[in-house]
């Protein structure tokens, strides 16, 4: 069964002004209170709709900049929930690293809290679109956060944004990653959501610079024996290992963010939703901006009775159904991401969409080109 997610914003507000930041809320200083966090820890505690191993991803804003004591008090109370009720309770925080050093690590070690830093591979390519509020970049301050976890044997991920300019640099991007030891890395592309009303994704070579940069990633992957890895081609290792025997419903994984109660959302003020975490707040009156209720006023086991999840779900399952009867790579995606039809389109029960060109029938067709160029014959399971 899919690991659920609970996702957490203990702040919106971020240190760094990234260019295609899609937090509509990213300068505001407020801090989740005790009486909100208390609320969710609760829920978390005893609520049906939350699984035995739920995963808390702390993240919407700089979590850390909601500082050390909420985080010590939020962990130590989370240890304390999962002590009674029994429940295994994992976390992860999403950071931009600038201010990770070691008296943060030093509070994570102990509850065993997974990291996930943002790198957009090489200087100046991170430095174009993160950058500081002052406009400086920062790609030196998060390399630093990168050396230290690696002399501490601390582990962690990286997520790194396609843009534009990345296109035509995979060979840079991959020995950059290679260079710096780090094994792991997640391609999210650049999308229109929320806040973030524009792309550099566009025009009439994106997609095909785009498929040939996943293809070169992919070459190099596997080239080097997998010296590093990319979260994108892991849902493929079967078909990357043994296409002959291939079988693309042994590859399918329904959507998490277009099922009901897979991921929990909860924003600083204890609004919570279902589906994506990117629409929760969004602009949407006509869906009370995705808030299905407050985990104060209302409690999390209200959700299922709620009218606008009640409703957002009927128009997502239809898109989903529409996906499933309509479209080629239906065996690879599972229905799809709710947040991009919303922002591309303003509804819900679409189907295809440039993130959807972009994040899945692309890197599918850049899966099946390297099968086809490393084999006599070509793939079947397309």
């Amino acid at each position: 069964m899919p690991e659920q997610l609970i996702v957490i914003q203990p702040t919106p507000f971020c240190n760094v002004r990234c260019r295609y930041c899609y937090l509509p809320d990213r300068d505001s200083h407020v801090k989740m209170s005790d009486g909100v966090l208390q609320a969710i820890l609760e829920s978390i505690e005893h609520s049906d709709l939350v699984s035995e191993r739920p995963v808390i991803v702390w993240h919407a804003g700089e979590p850390l900049t909601a500082g050390k004591a909420f985080f010590r008090h939020a962990l130590e109370a989370t240890r304390q929930v999962s002590l009674r009720c029994g429940k295994v309770i994992s976390h992860r925080v999403q950071t931009n690293g600038m201010l990770l050093d070691d008296s943060w690590l030093d509070l994570f070690e102990p509850h065993n809290v997974k990291l996930g830093l943002s790198i957009d591979g090489p200087a100046d390519l991170h430095d174009l679109h993160r950058r500081t509020r002052q406009g400086g970049g920062t790609h030196e301050r998060v390399m630093k956060a990168v050396r230290l976890l690696q002399a501490r044997g601390y582990p962690f991920s990286v997520i790194m944004v396609i843009t534009r300019d990345t296109l035509d640099r995979a060979d840079e991007v991959f020995d950059f990653f290679a260079g710096a030891e780090i094994p792991f890395v997640g391609l999210n592309v650049e999308e229109l959501e929320s806040a973030n009303t524009a792309t550099t994704l566009c025009g009439p070579d994106v997609e095909r610079d785009l498929q040939h940069f996943f293809l070169r990633l992919l070459e190099r992957q596997e080239a080097s024996g997998r010296v590093v890895r990319f979260r994108e081609f892991e849902d493929f290792l079967p078909l990357l290992n043994d296409p002959a025997t291939c079988r693309p419903e042994s590859l399918f994984k329904r959507s998490s963010v277009v099922s009901p109660f897979s991921i929990l959302n909860f924003d600083v003020s204890g609004n919570f939703s279902t589906f994506c975490p990117e629409l929760l707040g969004s602009d949407a009156p006509q869906f009370n901006d995705f808030r299905m209720g407050n985990v104060v006023s209302d409690g999390l086991d209200s959700l299922p009775d709620n009218s606008v999840f009640v409703e957002v779900g009927r128009l997502i399952a239809d898109g989903v159904q529409k996906c499933e009867s309509q479209c080629h790579y239906w065996d690879f995606c599972g229905g799809g991401n709710a947040a991009n039809k919303f922002f591309e389109s303003g509804r819900l029960d679409i189907t295809e969409t440039a993130y959807c060109r972009h994040h899945n029938q692309i890197l599918v067709d850049a899966v099946l080109d390297f099968i086809e160029q490393r084999s006599a014959s070509p793939v079947q399971c397309a």
